[in-house]
């Protein structure tokens, strides 16, 4: 794996050591994301989560954290591996208002 690994955010880095989740989806980032990506993300998530007071209980606080995880790890391909942007978090608003 480490021969042909490419990071879909940075194209480079080497990828982690183990899945971050315990599932097919954590496999799935593992196969993608090299662990300094990794690890920025976790810092960047601890950031939104206060910022946002995310209630990660909630099923809409943890879909908005995903759709910023997959934006910023660059996990749907939108951009050019390594053609890092200042990333800007998705606003959050709270249901009704």
């Amino acid at each position: 794996m480490t021969d042909s690994f490419s990071c879909v955010n940075c194209a480079a880095g080497e990828p982690m050591a183990k899945p971050p989740f315990p599932n097919a989806y954590g496999r799935d980032i593992q196969s993608k994301v090299c662990e300094s990506c990794w690890n920025e993300w976790k810092g960047l998530e601890v950031m939104l989560v206060n910022e946002y007071k995310l209630n990660l209980l909630e099923r809409k606080d943890r879909t908005h954290l995903r759709e910023n995880m997959k934006d910023f790890l660059n996990l749907s391909g939108a951009r050019e591996p390594g053609a890092k942007t200042d990333f800007r978090p998705k606003e959050y608003t709270e249901p009704g208002a």
